[in-house]
């Protein structure tokens, strides 16, 4: 991701709540595993009433904050599964959530059913213009601005005019307080038959919307989507599309020229993540 997040950065040379919650060993015996990716792994716990993400990547400090991102984001009245409390796991750490009963992941129904890519796409552009519509709580979610300035700032692997050309891109976004995911892709919606469900909520935040269409875009024309998800590149990438002309109301004619501009969102978003993962 490093690599690919160097190799995009030239684009821009052209223009609290407080967590006590203590981890609590956890075993896996009897749970079953029903998904994850390349950062986390989810089960079925053994009680038929919870289920458990361990992260393959964060560390403590990481989990914490996706566990008190998920507590806020419930209480300001966004679909997602309660988060019960931190977990430590075969020397990894992770989070028990409340259980979703027949649940499956959209991009999990993508692989399953490429044929049903233009239902699903138009579904998951509807859940996420309902989400950047929403106010977002400014007092507990952080400004992506803030976050893009505080990580780019400390990175060593950038030249300084680098640096300098992602903040000021950075600095001449838009102001916003509307909701942002902040990993916003097929993977993290989960739907059970009747409702669906935002997951994966470490990165919350407020902002641009922009900055949500990231890991779609790094997804698709990086090429991880077969690898990671079983999704045929094709596929993902006539997702993205639609999601993109639902989002702004855009023509087939119009998306190409939205999709190069969002590139650079893609990048900030790799920048954004870097960080995160490796907290």
């Amino acid at each position: 991701m490093r690599r690919a997040a160097l190799e995009m950065i030239d684009t821009f040379s052209d223009s609290p709540i407080s967590i006590s919650n203590r981890p609590v060993e956890y075993s896996l015996e009897g749970a079953q595993e029903f998904g994850g990716g390349l950062m986390s792994k989810t089960y079925n716990a053994a009680d038929g009433r919870t289920m458990i993400k361990v992260c393959l990547i964060k560390s403590l400090e990481g989990v914490e904050e996706e566990f008190r991102c998920a507590q806020s984001v419930k209480k300001i009245g966004i679909s997602t599964p309660a988060v019960k409390y931190i977990i430590k796991c075969c020397n990894q750490y992770g989070l028990l959530y409340e259980r979703v009963v027949n649940k499956i992941s959209m991009m999990r129904m993508l692989s399953r059913n490429p044929e049903k890519v233009e239902e699903y796409a138009h579904t998951f552009a509807r859940l996420s213009k309902e989400l950047h519509s929403k106010d977002c709580d400014v007092a507990v979610f952080t400004n992506i601005k803030d976050r893009i300035r505080d990580f780019v700032s400390s990175y060593d692997f950038i030249t300084e005019k680098e640096r300098n050309d992602v903040l000021a891109f950075a600095s001449s976004l838009p102001d916003c307080t509307k909701c942002a995911h902040g990993d916003l892709h097929p993977g993290n919606i989960l739907f059970d038959g009747e409702k669906y469900y935002f997951i994966d909520l470490g990165g919350f935040n407020y902002g641009c919307p922009e900055l949500d269409f990231g890991i779609m875009i790094f997804f698709v024309y990086l090429g991880v989507s077969k690898e990671a998800f079983e999704v045929e590149p094709p596929v993902l990438e006539k997702f993205l599309r639609i999601w993109v002309m639902d989002e702004y109301g855009l023509s087939k004619g119009e998306v190409d020229a939205k999709i190069r501009e969002l590139g650079r969102y893609a990048t900030l978003h790799m920048l954004v993540e870097l960080k995160m993962q490796s907290d």
